[in-house]
């Protein structure tokens, strides 16, 4: 279990130029705009998640699901990033789109428990754990991507497990799912959103967790 940094300890390492910094160049996105990101969610009290010592890795992995939503957002003004971040992650799982075509043995797929969330951030979890060697084989991160609709209306999110060839879909509107669950696919009326690579989710996670955890350097990155 990595040992992590406490709730205002992390606050001053999301604030921090080297974070951000680092936090743009692994998703694409121009320094200021993670600053904008990170700063709506501290002042409205987003992060960090204050939890038991016990927790702290539970909290931290919602933190970060919460900075790459807020990310995918794309928005451009403080009171926008938290209301559509919020929208984002309260959208539940809907159903599972199954790639039947593929030739390579499917894993089981991950356990949903919705809302997206928890499962976003079970996946950021899992990949640092897996980087760190805590768990069995190599980190398998998913693709995750943020989609909505003409207007904003519906919004759509996709956590795509390679191993299961499996896609978790959630939304904020009812999509019913097949006979067992699943669809092999699904079409959506998505017109625009944020799309992060296995890759790109593998480097966030790890850049998350290294900026807050306990025994790394002793510079906890004052405020920009």
């Amino acid at each position: 279990m990595i040992d992590f940094r406490e709730a205002t300890s992390r606050a001053a390492a999301y604030r921090s130029n080297e974070f951000q910094r680092e936090v743009g160049e692994i998703l694409q996105r121009g320094r200021r705009d993670i600053r904008l990101f990170v700063d709506a969610l501290l002042k409205a009290d987003r992060v960090p998640v204050v939890a038991a010592a016990p927790q702290q890795d539970a909290a931290v992995a919602t933190e970060a699901a919460r900075i790459l939503s807020a990310v995918a957002s794309r928005q451009t003004k403080a009171s926008s990033v938290v209301r559509v971040t919020t929208r984002i992650l309260l959208m539940p799982h809907r159903c599972d789109v199954v790639d039947r075509q593929r030739e390579a043995p499917a894993a089981p797929a991950p356990k949903r428990r919705g809302p997206f969330e928890d499962d976003l951030a079970e996946a950021l979890r899992t990949t640092w754990e897996a980087s760190e060697g805590m768990g069995a084989g190599l980190p398998y991160p998913p693709n995750v991507t943020v989609t909505w609709n003409d207007g904003g209306t519906v919004l759509y999110g996709r956590i795509q497990d390679i191993r299961s060839k499996t896609t978790a879909l959630y939304s904020n509107a009812a999509i019913p799912a097949g006979l067992d669950g699943t669809w092999d696919y699904v079409r959506t009326d998505a017109v625009g959103g944020t799309v992060f690579s296995a890759l790109s989710l593998l480097g966030f996670a790890e850049c998350v967790r290294d900026a807050v955890r306990a025994d790394g350097d002793d510079d906890d990155g004052g405020p920009a």
